[in-house]
């Protein structure tokens, strides 16, 4: 959700009359340009991409809210994965930037380079998930029940 108001917000059925998931954010921002949702809240990483694609979707869109910056996305792989593919899976993404198809990926997804994540880029929304789930304990202790 863009820039969660916690003060306000126990999640989307205690503040919208109705809401429905998508399943991805380029689904969600068709689903606003076409009339199916008043609102979404989607990945800053995909609107750009649209936008910079010129895309249909986003001129009948627009952004009213932004929220504040968080880190990327991160990459993931499965726990049981073997060290060796992590490994290289990790030098093939720090790496491919210096490549001629590898820049040619990265430009086509709106990609300089990847580069090592530092863990406290996620800071602000583990605050928020902290926030949220104290307001829902408290909430579920006191018998206070959302409406």
């Amino acid at each position: 959700m863009t820039r969660c108001r916690t003060r306000d917000f126990c999640g989307p059925h205690t503040f919208f009359a109705s809401y429905s998931y998508t399943a991805s954010h380029d689904n969600s921002i068709q689903a606003v340009a076409e009339g199916f949702a008043d609102g979404a809240a989607v990945d800053s990483l995909v609107y750009d991409f649209l936008r910079a694609e010129d895309s249909d979707l986003v001129r009948r869109t627009q952004v009213i809210q932004q929220s504040q910056p968080f880190g990327m996305p991160p990459f993931v792989i499965p726990a049981d994965a073997s060290p060796g593919l992590a490994a290289r899976l990790k030098s093939l993404l720090l790496s491919m930037h210096r490549e001629p198809r590898g820049r040619e990926i990265l430009h086509h997804l709106g990609i300089e380079r990847f580069a090592e994540g530092d863990d406290g880029a996620y800071d602000s929304i583990r605050s928020m998930q902290t926030f949220l789930r104290r307001r829902a304990h408290s909430a579920s202790g006191s018998g206070a029940r959302a409406q």
